[in-house]
C-alpha cells in the first residue's frame, strides 16, 4: 500500500510526521519490517539516526524520476510504503494520484495553507477520492499562526481532532539524544494523534484500480494538465466572435487545435492519435458548448442531467437515474457552465443572488443553485427539451393515456373547457400541457405565460410572455403574476400558464371566472382533491384575507377538469384519472371522477 505525504512548502515537519509515523507502523508485529520510507528529496547525511535505531527501512537521494521505479518495487514486497513527496514535479504527482491515502502536511501559515489548498485542487481535479485525503496541520498553535477556525473555513475538506498536531518541545530533546519521539515519550500527544492516524492507514483497503475503462483521463491522469495548457493556448490565439456562424467558428478552433498539438509535442507532452482527438473533443466542448456535460445534452435517450458538485453527474434514462464518470474539474468549472447559461438571458448568479431558473437555446429547463446554499458544490439540474415533440400517438403508443381520455380532452378544449394538469415533479405534466393545447382551434388568439419559456405551441396566433427576475439593484422583476395581469389585458382568447406555484392562482382564477374561459395550465399535487387543496392555499398566498368558502366557489366556478399525470416505479408517465369540477356541496367542492 502506498501512503504520500506531500507538501508544496519546506518546513512543514512532514518528514518528522513521516518518520514516526513509519516507527509507530513497525512496532505492529504484523508489519515489522514490513514498512519503507522514502524521503525523496535530499540527501541525509551516513550517521542520520534515522537510519540506525528505527525499526523500518529508510530510503533517501535526489534520485528525481528514478523514485518511480523504485516504489513499483518495493510495493510488491512491503506492507507499506511511505513516500514523502514536495509534489511540484510532474513525477511526483504521478505518483500521489495512485497513492491508496494521501496526507497533505502543513502548519497554520498562510503560504502552508495555501500550498495545500493548491494540492487539493489538483486532486479534486483527477478525481482523486476525496476520503482517502488527510491534511494534518503540525504546530497549529505557534504564535502568530491562524486561528482554526481561519483554516477550517478555507479547506474544503473537514479535520478531525487528531489532525491538529502541536507543537512538541520533546522532538528537540528526542532528536539531541538521536531517538525518535515515538520511542522516547509514546504517550505525548503528537504520537497519541499519529497513532489514531497509523489505525486509519492499517484499516484502508488498497484502492482498485478500474481496467478498460473507456475514460481517457482515467487511463491517463497526465491528460488533465495537458488539456488545461492546450485550453489556455486556444482561448490566447482564437478570437471567438458571437455572431460568427457556428460551422464556421468550428473549423477556425480546429485549425488551431492542430497548431496547439503539434506546439506541446514539441514541448515533449506524449499526445498519441486517439487522445489527440478525445482532447479535441472536449476541448470544443469546452469553448462552444457546456463542458464536461455537452455530450449529455446531446444524446437525446437522457431526459434530465442532475449536477450535484463537480464530481458527481446524473442522469435520467427511460425515467431511471444513473450515475456517469462524466467530471468537472472543479467548483469554479461548473460555475463558469452556469454562467455560460444564464448571462445571454440577462440573468445572473453570485452570493448576492445563489439560484437561477434559465434555459437552454432548445428550450430545455435549467435550473441552478450555487454555495453557500448549496453545501456539495455549484448544483446544476436540466431537463431538457425534446428534440422532436411528444404527439398524440406517442402517448397512445407508450401507453400513457387512452384513446377515451384523448377524445374527451379533446372536445373539452375545443368546448373551452378550464383545465388544469395535476401530478408530481417529472409526471410529465408540461408533455401532456404542450399536447392538448394542440387542440386549440389555429384561429384563436393564445397568451403564453411561463417562469422560464419551455411550450411549444404549434398555433400560428401565440404571444409568448417570460417571467423575469430582479436586477443586481433588487428592482426590475417581473413575476407570473404580472404578466396574467397584463395577458388579460391583450385580449386572449387563452391564456396558458406554465405552471401556477402562488399568488398568480388568484388572478388565474378570475381570469377564468371573467370570459377567459379554454384556459390551461399545470400544478404540483399528488391527487386532484390534494389540487384543490393547494389552490386555496396558493389564493391565500396573495395576501387577501378571503374566506375559504369564498376560495372555494372561485375554484368551483373557475375550474372545469383536473388532469392527474404520474410517474411509475419503472420511470413510465401515466394519466391516472380525469375529474371535473361538479360544484359545492356543503362548503366542499365536489370532484366527479370521468376516468
Amino acid at each position: 500500500m502506498l501512503i504520500s505525504i506531500a507538501s508544496l512548502c519546506g518546513g512543514t515537519g512532514k518528514t518528522t510526521v513521516g518518520v514516526n509515523l513509519c516507527e509507530l507502523l513497525s512496532k505492529d508485529t504484523k508489519f515489522e519490517g514490513g514498512v519503507t520510507f522514502i524521503r525523496s528529496n535530499s540527501v541525509i547525511k551516513e550517521n542520520s539516526i534515522y537510519q540506525k535505531k528505527v525499526k523500518f527501512e529508510y530510503l533517501f537521494g535526489d534520485l528525481g524520476q528514478m523514485w518511480q521505479q523504485c516504489i513499483d518495487e518495493k510495493i510488491q514486497e512491503k506492507h507499506f510504503i511511505i513516500a514523502e513527496l514536495d509534489g511540484r514535479q510532474e513525477w511526483e504527482r504521478e505518483t500521489i494520484l495512485k497513492s491508496d491515502m494521501v496526507m497533505l502536511v502543513m502548519t497554520p501559515t498562510v503560504e502552508h495553507l495555501q500550498g495545500s489548498m493548491d494540492l487539493l485542487q489538483f486532486l479534486f481535479r483527477h478525481s482523486y477520492p476525496v476520503e482517502r485525503i488527510k491534511v494534518v496541520c503540525n504546530r497549529y498553535k505557534i504564535k502568530k499562526g491562524l486561528e482554526s477556525d481561519e483554516i477550517l473555513a478555507v479547506l474544503p475538506i473537514p479535520l478531525s481532532k487528531w489532525q491538529w498536531l502541536p507543537e512538541e518541545p520533546d522532538l528537540l530533546v528526542a532528536e539531541k539524544k538521536g531517538e525518535l519521539l515515538a520511542n522516547r515519550a509514546p504517550k505525548t500527544k503528537f504520537i497519541t494523534s499519529l497513532r489514531r492516524l497509523a489505525m486509519e492507514i492499517t484499516n484502508i483497503e488498497p484502492i482498485r484500480r478500474k481496467n478498460g475503462s473507456n475514460d481517457l483521463f482515467e487511463i491517463n491522469p497526465n491528460l488533465y494538465p495537458v488539456r488545461l495548457e492546450a485550453h489556455r493556448m486556444l482561448i490566447e490565439r482564437v478570437i471567438i466572435d458571437e455572431n460568427e456562424p457556428r460551422d464556421h467558428l468550428e473549423k477556425r478552433l480546429r485549425e488551431e487545435l492542430a497548431n496547439v498539438f503539434l506546439e506541446l509535442r514539441t514541448k515533449g507532452r506524449k499526445i498519441n492519435l486517439e487522445e489527440e482527438k478525445f482532447l479535441e473533443r472536449k476541448l470544443l466542448d469546452d469553448v462552444l458548448g457546456l463542458g464536461e456535460i455537452e455530450e449529455l445534452v446531446r444524446d437525446h435517450t437522457i431526459t434530465e442531467i442532475m449536477v450535484n458538485g463537480p464530481s458527481q453527474i446524473y442522469v435520467e434514462r427511460n425515467g431511471l437515474l444513473e450515475l456517469t464518470d462524466h467530471k468537472f474539474t472543479n467548483n469554479d468549472e461548473v460555475k463558469r457552465i452556469i454562467e455560460r447559461i444564464v448571462s445571454p438571458l440577462g440573468r445572473r448568479i453570485d452570493e448576492s443572488s445563489p439560484a437561477v431558473d434559465a434555459r437552454l437555446p432548445d428550450g430545455s429547463r435549467v435550473h441552478a443553485i450555487i454555495p453557500p446554499l448549496a453545501i456539495n458544490g455549484p448544483t446544476l439540474t436540466i431537463r431538457k427539451f425534446s428534440k422532436s415533440m411528444l404527439k398524440v400517438e406517442d402517448l397512445l403508443e407508450n401507453e400513457s393515456i387512452t384513446d377515451e381520455m384523448l377524445t374527451y380532452l379533446k372536445e373539452a378544449v375545443v368546448g373551452k373547457k378550464n383545465i388544469i394538469v395535476s401530478g408530481g415533479t417529472g409526471s410529465g405534466k408540461t408533455t401532456l400541457l404542450n399536447i392538448i393545447s394542440g387542440f386549440i382551434p389555429e384561429k384563436e388568439r393564445i397568451v403564453c405565460i411561463e417562469d422560464s419559456a419551455e411550450l411549444s405551441l404549434n398555433q400560428t396566433h401565440v404571444v409568448r410572455l417570460e417571467a423575469r427576475p430582479a436586477n443586481v439593484e433588487g428592482k426590475g422583476q417581473v413575476t407570473i403574476r404580472d404578466l396574467v395581469k397584463h395577458a388579460l389585458r391583450m385580449r386572449p382568447d387563452r391564456i396558458v400558464v406554465g405552471e401556477v406555484r402562488g399568488a398568480e392562482a388568484l388572478d388565474m382564477l378570475q381570469a377564468m371566472n371573467t370570459g377567459h374561459n379554454g384556459s390551461l395550465t399545470t400544478a404540483h399535487a399528488n391527487t386532484p382533491e390534494d389540487l384543490v387543496l393547494r389552490l386555496e392555499t396558493m389564493v391565500l398566498m396573495s395576501g387577501f384575507e378571503l374566506p375559504i368558502k369564498a376560495i372555494r366557489e372561485q375554484i368551483a366556478a373557475a375550474i372545469d377538469i383536473v388532469i392527474q399525470t404520474t410517474r411509475q416505479l419503472d420511470g413510465a408517465r401515466k394519466v391516472t384519472c380525469i375529474k371535473k369540477i361538479d360544484g359545492m356541496k356543503k362548503d366542499e367542492i365536489i370532484l366527479k371522477k370521468v376516468f
